[in-house]
């Protein structure tokens, strides 16, 4: 009987405990993402702590949603893929059954770095992952936002903007495509990217 007691203390121990982490994991959650309003326009805040990664994308008027990816890659470890695609181009997307390319986007892929290699050493080593040889600029060593980084431009089915940047063990490959220089999205990319900033 005690035996059985005590079985059912520690379920009911285990379910409040499980109860407590599930909240506090859910209210983390919601911090972590933020709305701001500013001048008629609706800004969304990303932050992930356990990234280092924090930054803004415009949701209204004519704006983008998040959307995660899944991580393919295991060499060089992939942490996390996402990207931001405007939303009347995603729905439309969705909504055609005809099969087409996916709209021009802005992505972020995170990937772990224990060998702590230099972005232009990152960039070299793993061409296929950074596009490194469809690169139609130099690659230019700069500070991005107060970490080491590496810019240039591949071309491909659309142009990309590539900012590969390096902070606290991971590698940070930022990427805006487009069609042409002057298009929407790349003036939005261009705009974002004062918008992003990693832990210290």
């Amino acid at each position: 009987m005690k035996i059985f007691l005590n079985v059912i203390i520690f379920v009911i121990i285990l379910i409040g405990g499980l109860y407590i982490l599930n909240s506090y994991i859910y209210n983390e959650k919601q911090a972590d993402n933020d709305t701001v309003e500013e001048d008629g326009m609706v800004w969304e805040q990303y932050e992930n702590k356990d990234l280092g990664l924090f930054f803004q994308y415009r949701t209204a008027p004519d704006g983008y949603v998040l959307i995660p990816q899944s991580t393919t890659s295991a060499d060089p470890i992939s942490l996390a893929n996402m990207v931001l695609v405007n939303k009347s181009e995603h729905e439309e997307l969705l909504a055609t059954e005809v099969p087409r390319e996916g709209p021009p986007a802005i992505s972020f892929q995170i990937f772990s770095n224990p060998a702590k290699l230099t972005p232009l050493e990152w960039v070299k080593a793993n061409p296929t992952l950074s596009n490194v040889d469809l690169a139609r600029t130099a690659i230019e060593e700069k500070e991005f936002n107060g970490v080491p980084a590496v810019r240039y431009t591949t071309d491909g089915l659309y142009q990309n903007d590539t900012i590969l940047a390096s902070n606290n063990g991971n590698i940070y490959l930022i990427t805006g495509s487009y069609d042409n220089s002057d298009s929407v999205v790349r003036q939005d990319f261009l705009e974002m990217l004062q918008y992003i900033s990693f832990s210290k």
